[in-house]
């Protein structure tokens, strides 16, 4: 069974000679995560992502995990925006639910990078929505985990 997300685009708020747009992906059976876009990224189209992982002793759920960041790093290495979050490996992380989170987070304080959707996007959550650096979210990413015993430092 194949689950799929939506991108819907509501009434567009920026003027017609902007250059980017906002679109909601939503992750099937996740959490509406809004994108500042491009005007040239379709917004009628669908998304497949994978059904998400269920249990949480998945042995291979790690490299799994690992192969997809090192597809998505090499990939959007020179892209911005939604062209890294629009990535279909960004997708699949997502897909993989909250057995991922641990591992979000153990690789954004590791290596950085700009997970701040996909754990939005997976836990309901945004401790980082008032942060106005990427460091600052990360910060506030590792310490919710920090909260919860995610991730240790």
């Amino acid at each position: 069974m194949i689950d799929q997300a939506r991108l819907l685009e509501p009434t567009v708020e920026f003027g017609a000679a902007s250059l980017s747009r906002t679109i909601t992906l939503i992750p099937a059976g996740g959490l509406a995560i809004p994108l500042l876009v491009p005007r040239s990224i379709s917004a009628n189209r669908t998304i497949v992502l994978p059904t998400p992982h269920t249990g949480t002793r998945d042995t291979g759920l790690r490299a799994e995990f690992d192969a997809l960041v090192k597809v998505w790093r090499a990939e959007t290495l020179y892209l911005s925006g939604a062209d890294i979050e629009l990535h279909p490996a960004y997708l699949q992380i997502i897909a993989m639910g909250k057995p991922a989170i641990p591992f979000i987070l153990s690789e954004m304080q590791q290596s950085g990078g700009h997970f701040f959707r996909a754990l939005a996007a997976i836990t309901g959550e945004d401790p980082a929505q008032n942060s106005t650096t990427v460091t600052a979210a990360t910060d506030a990413w590792l310490r919710w985990g920090r909260d919860r015993d995610l991730v240790h430092s």
